[in-house]
């Protein structure tokens, strides 16, 4: 059958006498056309018979969690740590209480609910809400599905189908205990040790890290300076003698000369020529053991020491 009879036929049948009976007394109705890119997108929409076209939709494509998995969606994450509550059963007299059974029941009733004419339409951006719905679509798929099977055709102010839905929801209190609780119970001797042991394991291989990291920074470094150790030791001399012999040397020149005051600093004059002598001398000794260093001849078994020259 090729497309243009596919189409023809959807035509018909969008067309025929008992789907427009259904649009017309159907609490809501949604026309959907599924693109040649296999992309559906909302064509219609029919309310307590009056019909909508043109109405701007957004369709969400998701991976349906399977309850019977324990697979549901959630922004915060599941606990698994048990062991703080009370071991007497606490857990599951509170899920037992009427309270909650009441609880279960309302929100099973609200994912049922598609549209109500008395409220009008709400629009709301709140991301729980849509994952509720989400995770309770597995049980909504089955309801229909039991329901469509023995399900007539409908006659005007008839139950529509998330009525009947809605009417089959049972009490959800939980008569043993949970089989996502006893699965936690079984499997949290298995996943604590994980979690105690996480910390030392990230403590461990940042140690690791941090010994490797050294061993191949000083092997790095002592390959350098061997292959360069004359440029290296020529280099430092250099700035050894500029930066601590020379520099210092004018300085005390300039503070000694005849000038009583130099950068309008009024010194003593004698102890100024007795202090600049003195570290004259200081410097020319160190002048002295930095000259007597060799720089340049570290050889690959003495790239740590600097040999003194006699």
């Amino acid at each position: 059958m090729d497309a243009k009879a596919v189409a023809d036929s959807n035509a018909r049948l969008l067309a025929s006498r008992s789907l427009l009976e259904h649009k017309r007394t159907a609490n809501l109705w949604l026309t959907i056309e599924v693109k040649p890119t296999y992309i559906p997108s909302l064509s219609s929409l029919h309310c307590c018979g009056f019909g909508y076209n043109n109405v701007s939709s957004e369709i969400i494509f998701y991976r349906q969690p399977d309850p019977r998995s324990f697979q549901f969606l959630s922004l915060d994450p599941l606990i698994l740590d048990i062991s703080k509550i009370n071991a007497s059963g606490a857990l599951f007299d509170a899920a037992m209480s009427p309270k909650a059974a009441q609880k279960r029941m309302k929100s099973s009733t609200s994912h049922s609910r598609l549209f109500m004419p008395s409220s009008g339409r709400t629009v709301t951006d709140d991301m729980n809400v849509t994952l509720q719905q989400i995770n309770s679509s597995y049980k909504m798929e089955q309801a229909v599905h039991a329901k469509a099977k023995n399900f007539l055709r409908r006659r005007a102010r008839s139950r529509s189908m998330s009525e009947a839905v809605r009417e089959s929801a049972v009490d959800l209190s939980i008569k043993v205990r949970s089989k996502l609780a006893i699965t936690a119970t079984t499997l949290w001797p298995i996943i604590q040790p994980f979690a105690t042991r996480a910390l030392m394991v990230i403590f461990f291989y940042n140690s690791m890290w941090l010994v490797a990291n050294d061993i191949i920074i000083g092997l790095t470094l002592k390959s350098f300076l061997i292959n360069h150790n004359e440029y290296m030791g020529e280099v430092l001399q250099r700035y050894v003698k500029d930066y601590t012999i020379d520099s210092i040397s004018a300085v005390l020149d300039w503070l000694t000369s005849k000038n009583e005051y130099p950068a309008g600093l009024k010194l003593n004059p004698e102890l100024n020529p007795f202090l600049g002598q003195l570290f004259k001398w200081l410097i020319e000794l160190w002048a002295g053991m930095t000259y007597s260093i060799d720089y340049g001849k570290c050889t690959s078994r003495q790239y740590y020491v600097a040999n003194l020259s006699s």
